[in-house]
């Protein structure tokens, strides 16, 4: 998906129902894509788990961004049911886009879209030094 964005989507996406044939071959960056939302169901999972299990020593974890444990923690059940809502869009764009749907390109574009909102929103309310 490359450059020129929706004649790459046409391209992929070109069947009558919107999904590529079976017989067709996986491009590259639709399974690279596929792996990275892969990585964020495995992400958000560990983040609900720890949310859910407090003092183990898992809690180590939050050593990796203390930013998201000062923003979830306090949430307390509200956190968990955001990162469950994360663990299963990131399965849907996953799932989506490894089996070439164009419902899983477009779940996948609105996470996408939805986090980069969010950073722009972050970095002009907070400062790009606050982080």
């Amino acid at each position: 998906m490359s450059g020129g964005g929706g004649e790459d989507t046409n391209r992929i996406f070109s069947s009558e129902h919107g999904d590529l044939p079976e017989q067709a071959s996986r491009p590259t960056e639709v399974s690279s894509l596929s792996c990275f939302f892969v990585f964020g169901v495995l992400a958000s999972a560990l983040t609900i788990l720890i949310l859910l299990i407090p003092g183990t020593p898992m809690d180590v974890l939050w050593r990796l961004n203390p930013h998201a444990r000062e923003g979830l923690v306090p949430l307390g059940r509200v956190a968990t049911v955001l990162m469950v809502a994360v663990c299963l869009a990131c399965v849907g764009a996953a799932l989506g886009l490894w089996r070439l749907r164009r419902w899983g390109y477009w779940t996948a574009m609105a996470i996408l879209g939805i986090n980069l909102l969010g950073d722009a929103t972050n970095a002009l309310v907070l400062g790009t030094g606050e982080r």
